[in-house]
């Protein structure tokens, strides 16, 4: 989870858009379409981070800036989601299986639970 979130706050993620910017040749579509935003709107995230997101040109602003608004409690809760999306993303990418939002969330709490017990 550190890892992951090093390289969003670097730029450093191999998203599409990241790719194509260095000129791998890959697809724009949203491996994931609208299942992300799902996750965000289920967890009652969504209108915490709808207004930040569309305010902020890139993923670093945005964290950073909800990083600052958000309680301890709710910062853990966010950077969880984002890497519990990112590893749907990369098992519907490289599996093509879906993971529903629920247990994207589910999954996301356990790890963060076993990360504090440890």
């Amino acid at each position: 989870m550190k890892i992951f979130l090093w390289r969003a706050l670097r730029g450093c993620l191999p998203t599409r858009l990241n790719l194509h910017r260095r000129h791998v040749p890959c697809t724009m579509l949203c491996a994931t379409c609208n299942v992300a935003k799902d996750i965000w709107i289920a967890t009652r995230f969504w209108p915490k981070i709808s207004q930040v997101i569309a305010d902020n040109d890139g993923i670093q602003q945005a964290i950073f800036q909800l990083l600052q608004c958000l309680s301890l409690s709710e910062a853990i809760d966010l950077l969880c989601l984002m890497w519990g999306i990112w590893c749907m993303r990369n098992f519907k990418l490289w599996n093509n299986k879906v993971t529903p939002p629920h247990i994207v969330f589910f999954l996301a709490r356990q790890r963060i639970i076993e990360w504090i017990a440890t």
